[in-house]
C-alpha cells in the first residue's frame, strides 16, 4: 500500500492528501494519517470525530509502534447542541476531564449528526463544501 501511496503522490503532485474515516473507521484514519504525518509524507493531519485511542499516560513519546500514540493535539469540546455560535473549549490535552461529556447520550441520533449535518445526508449529496465551511 505504502508503494501504491507513494506511486500516486509522485502522479499527482498538487494534490492533498484527505484519509477520512468515521467512529471507529475515523481511529483507523487518525492512525494512518498520523503515520503519514510522522513519516513526512503528508504536511498536516485534522481529525474530528474519533473516538478516544489512547490515554496520556501512554502516548508521552507519540511513537507509532512502542506506544499507542494520542492522536490529537487539541480537543474543541461542545458541551451544548453543536450549533453555529455556540460556544466551546479548546482544551490543550485532549483527555482533560474538563473537556468530557457530564452526561451520556442514549440516542445513536447523536452520533450520525454534527452542527446539524446528518452525516448519512453528507455523503448522500456528495459531501458539499459549503456545508463545512
Amino acid at each position: 500500500m505504502k508503494e501504491h501511496f507513494l506511486e500516486l503522490k509522485k502522479k499527482y503532485v498538487n494534490y492533498r492528501v484527505w484519509v477520512t474515516g468515521y467512529s471507529l473507521g475515523g481511529s483507523l484514519a487518525s492512525m494512518t494519517a498520523l503515520y503519514l504525518a510522522k513519516n513526512d509524507l503528508v504536511d498536516k493531519k485534522v481529525v474530528a470525530s474519533i473516538p478516544r485511542s489512547a490515554d496520556p499516560s501512554t502516548t508521552l513519546t507519540g511513537t507509532l509502534y512502542q506506544k499507542q500514540p494520542l492522536f490529537y493535539r487539541y480537543l474543541v469540546h461542545y458541551n451544548n447542541k453543536m450549533e453555529k455560535g455556540d460556544p466551546f473549549r479548546i482544551c490543550g490535552l485532549s483527555d482533560d476531564y474538563g473537556c468530557r461529556n457530564t452526561h451520556r447520550s442514549f440516542s445513536i441520533a447523536d452520533h450520525l449528526s454534527y452542527f446539524h449535518i446528518n452525516r448519512d445526508k453528507f455523503v448522500q449529496d456528495g459531501c458539499p463544501r459549503d456545508q463545512l465551511f
